[in-house]
């Protein structure tokens, strides 16, 4: 199954932060509530491309979830961990790393959260 990587910004008040969503390809990120209540804010973007690629140091089309910065919190939904293994990664072939699905539940700051695929 293969998982993409959206990076989301995340605002309550003056409180920005910043937070992955992994996201079953082909599917749309539920950015509503599941996610605001997942990361306890008022209101979820999708986060400035030029931002994430310097904070990351991964080019777009090729952002995954192991490396990101410590104070990014990941949303993945519970379906994934009914997987064996995933396909991670972005848009290019190079970019992709296939995961026991297992290692999302010891991701630091990782979170199961139902209904957050639409």
């Amino acid at each position: 199954m293969e998982v993409n990587c959206l990076v989301v910004e995340v605002r309550r008040g003056d409180m920005v932060k910043y937070a992955a969503l992994l996201v079953l390809y082909g599917k749309r990120a539920n950015t509503a509530s599941p996610t605001k209540r997942a990361l306890d804010s008022s209101k979820v973007s999708f986060a400035d491309l030029e931002l994430v690629t310097e904070a990351t140091q991964m080019m777009f089309g090729a952002i995954i979830t192991i490396g990101l910065p410590s104070d990014y919190q990941v949303l993945y939904d519970s379906i994934l961990l009914e997987q064996e293994e995933l396909v991670v990664g972005g848009g290019f072939v190079h970019s992709k790393l296939l995961i026991p699905s297992r290692i999302l539940e010891q991701l630091p700051n990782s979170q199961a959260v139902e209904g957050l695929v639409k």
